[in-house]
């Protein structure tokens, strides 16, 4: 009888120490969550992105040379996006955007396994709308604080805009490496050419930049961007995007990576004239204004002259 009782107040005490535990957790959890939203930023913002002031320098034969970007991206609008483009950055980053919620847990429990099976980073566990937030809210900090925020935020901007208008707004924002930012100033820096011409080749070797942009970069590492351009395939595959046929055909088109940056290259003459702009304006003309600056410079001469001092 009196082993019963005890067994009873035993079974009683750790009853009640789990719950207390739990109710911890919970006061814990929720006062965190509170600290962190005192200072939460809007999401409204995003919705206008807008064109961005960009400059044009001219050579001597009038034609463009150079683009000057204040905020290093060109943004396209939605509609101009070819679907196949559109399909290679979801199959790359998140297949299931349309589907799921802000959060995507079984998509981070995937990633998980197969980064862990492949024994390398192939996956990401953040959704597209995550992603903007990171990009154009919160920045890249690591912190339970930032995590909780950027959970807040992805549910705020999924009620504040469609999916259609979060990912046009992903697409100009991406981080494609080199400094620059969506997928029009991609494909004019890395193929001399606007995203809307773009092939499916071309495409899914953009998308697969942006798991690692260093890494990934067709310029810096060509091998290991091809092969990123594979898994991307694969993934488009996967997810009913493109046919067997179609995989095969992609798989064999020959790429032709610009070795310089087209109108996005960085040189010393095209520092010289935006020092001599900003001196004779004001520091803040590119930003507020697009100009077309004429100037005695010549493209063939000039990408010579920078072969010759690379050398």
């Amino acid at each position: 009888m009196v082993s019963v009782r005890g067994k009873k107040r035993r079974s009683h005490r750790l009853s009640t120490f789990i719950i207390l535990l739990l109710c911890s957790l919970f006061l814990f959890l929720f006062s965190v969550s509170l600290f962190a939203l005192r200072d939460v930023p809007s999401v409204k913002a995003l919705k206008h992105l807008g064109d961005r002031p960009i400059s044009v320098i001219y050579g001597v034969n009038d034609e463009p040379c150079y683009l000057i970007l204040p905020d290093k991206r060109i943004t396209v609008p939605y509609k101009a996006i070819p679907a196949h483009v559109k399909e290679a950055f979801l199959a790359a980053e998140d297949a299931e955007f349309f589907k799921h919620g802000p959060l995507d847990l079984w998509g981070i429990l995937r990633a998980a396994w197969i980064n862990l099976k492949y024994g390398r980073v192939l996956q990401g566990g953040s959704t597209i709308t995550q992603q903007v937030i990171k990009t154009m809210v919160l920045g890249s900090e690591r912190s339970l604080l930032r995590k909780i925020k950027e959970a807040v935020l992805a549910y705020r901007l999924e009620r504040y805009l469609s999916k259609d208008e979060i990912l046009h707004v992903y697409l100009n924002v991406v981080y494609m490496g080199h400094g620059l930012f969506g997928i029009e100033a991609a494909s004019q820096f890395y193929f001399g050419k606007h995203a809307n011409e773009l092939t499916k080749a071309e495409a899914a070797l953009l998308a697969g930049i942006v798991q690692a942009p260093q890494r990934y970069s067709p310029k810096l590492h060509p091998g290991l961007a091809r092969m990123r351009q594979k898994y991307v395939v694969e993934q488009m595959l996967r997810k009913g995007f493109i046919r067997e046929r179609e995989k095969e055909a992609i798989l064999r088109q020959r790429l032709f990576v610009r070795k310089d940056g087209g109108l996005l290259e960085e040189d010393y003459f095209k520092d010289y004239i935006v020092r001599y702009v900003e001196a004779k304006y004001g520091r803040g003309i590119f930003q507020k204004r697009s100009l077309r600056i004429y100037a005695t410079v010549d493209p063939a001469l000039q990408r010579w002259a920078a072969e010759a001092i690379r050398r």
